[in-house]
């Protein structure tokens, strides 16, 4: 029989401790039951923000993030530092609020902005592709917005870069080459 303790289990009585010196809302994550290496803290006015505690090398180590999960955002500073073993709660609170909560706020709005222009972008190309199936037929296209087939038999992708949209055909006969080089040049 294992003896030894989980990190959860002989810390998680100081980490109650420290979400009362936190003060109103702070409390011990309760959804990540199974992940005895660590502890999450959370308040629901620091919405999709965790501060996650794990020992490593003889010390606690406590990082604050903006939940991945709820935003695909991975561009998010992660805020950490570490403490003693023996550090008491009043101390680990007062640590967490100088140097983790202070660039919370900051950072969930960062992600906040983030995922209302990717909702933006995914909405643009949705109108995109709306626009485009009125002229062809769109077609699946790996790593592009869409594939088109236009009734001609000429087939393509729309692609975008950095610097616009990208547009590249296939099957083009002498004729059809020219004739769109033409209508290009007229834009």
């Amino acid at each position: 029989m294992n003896n030894t303790k989980t990190f959860k289990s002989a810390y998680l009585p100081l980490f109650e401790r420290v979400c009362v010196f936190m003060g109103s809302g702070w409390r011990i994550n309760k959804l990540h039951q199974d992940e005895e290496h660590l502890i999450k803290l959370m308040n629901p006015t620091l919405k999709n923000y965790s501060i996650v505690c794990r020992k490593e090398k003889d010390r606690i180590m406590i990082y604050g993030s903006v939940d991945y999960y709820h935003y695909h955002y991975r561009y998010g500073k992660l805020a950490k530092y570490s403490v003693s073993l023996t550090r008491n709660a009043s101390a680990i609170a007062k640590d967490i609020k100088q140097k983790i909560i202070i660039t919370a706020v900051g950072e969930i709005s960062k992600a906040n902005e983030y995922h209302q222009k990717e909702k933006e972008k995914k909405e643009q190309k949705r109108i995109l592709k709306g626009m485009l199936a009125q002229q062809v037929k769109l077609d699946s296209y790996h790593n592009a917005i869409t594939g088109i087939v236009a009734s001609s038999g000429i087939r393509g992708r729309v692609k975008e870069g950095y610097d616009g949209y990208n547009l590249k055909l296939y099957k083009l006969t002498t004729e059809q080459l020219v004739k769109i080089v033409g209508f290009v040049s007229t834009l």
